[in-house]
């Protein structure tokens, strides 16, 4: 799956990072005035609010300790000198997504990374989606809607076949039995899906991060 490979895309990302020039909501980053930007911005994934995990696999980049180091990745997608921690610390804290990085004028393949911060801001790491997953995903309640999502993306599909639809409304159906801001966020991250009719804008599904 896509999903699985796109970690090894920062390498990519992180090769045009150089010189950075900071403006007053966005920071772009590039190498000579000839080559194309990398902008770090405002994401509207933001409001989702602190529903993701670090994984403990795929990981691409450093995980940060201190507010001062928080403060500083919000300007820079640049890695950067500081105290770091292993992920294998952080598996049951709870992160948000503060800032993403948006595709440089003319880009044909790009991968997006994601700021990321604890609530308290102690912890915070520019990672992508791979190295990242919703929280509550292999609960036990949600494995009747995790079990039709994951022979969705494995089909790998452009765009949803008959197949995909009819597991996806599986997914729905199984969905509503959730309660409370969970149930929220899956039916409307499901919804998401069904009306784009495709699974390929992950960027913009918390919930598809990490399969």
């Amino acid at each position: 799956m896509r999903l699985k490979k796109i970690f090894s895309g920062l390498v990519l990302v992180i090769s045009a990072l150089g010189i950075i020039s900071f403006h007053t909501n966005k920071v772009e980053a590039k190498t000579s005035d000839s080559e194309p930007t990398v902008t770090v911005t405002k994401t509207k994934l933001n409001k989702e609010g602190y529903i993701l995990r670090i994984l403990n696999k795929h990981i691409n980049n450093k995980i940060y300790v201190g507010k001062k180091s928080y403060n500083k990745a919000l300007k820079t997608a640049v890695p950067f000198k500081g105290k770091t921690i292993s992920p294998k610390k952080v598996q049951k804290i709870k992160f948000r997504i503060e800032k993403t990085t948006i595709p440089p004028k003319g880009a044909v393949s790009y991968t997006p990374m994601y700021l990321v911060a604890s609530k308290n801001k102690k912890y915070s790491a520019w990672l992508t989606q791979a190295s990242l997953q919703y929280y509550y995903l292999n609960d036990k309640s949600m494995h009747n809607v995790t079990k039709f999502l994951k022979k969705i993306v494995n089909r790998n599909n452009t765009k949803l076949s008959a197949a995909d639809k009819k597991d996806l409304r599986s997914a729905i159906t199984q969905a509503k039995k959730l309660k409370g801001s969970q149930r929220k966020f899956v039916l409307k991250s499901l919804n998401q899906i069904k009306k784009s009719d495709t699974i390929e804008n992950q960027g913009e599904s918390i919930l598809l991060f990490g399969f």
